[in-house]
């Protein structure tokens, strides 16, 4: 489950970055800024809630398996 979340984490780091990057190359101005960094938090957050949920199933799947 731990790595779901350090997953989750570099997904969101790497989506500021290259927000970051794009924004600072390309000169746009604030509103076009706040436009990209909405859309990479929703993708961010999608991105979370999907992870999570996979991890649920997994852990889920674990619990209902019969041993030996």
């Amino acid at each position: 489950m731990d790595r779901h979340r350090y997953l989750a984490a570099a997904a969101w780091a790497a989506t500021i970055a290259a927000t970051l990057v794009a924004v600072s190359a390309t000169g746009m101005d604030v509103l076009a800024s706040i436009v990209v960094w909405g859309t990479a938090a929703v993708g961010g957050v999608l991105a979370t809630l999907a992870t999570r949920r996979r991890s649920e199933t997994e852990t889920s799947a674990a619990a209902t398996q019969l041993p030996g």
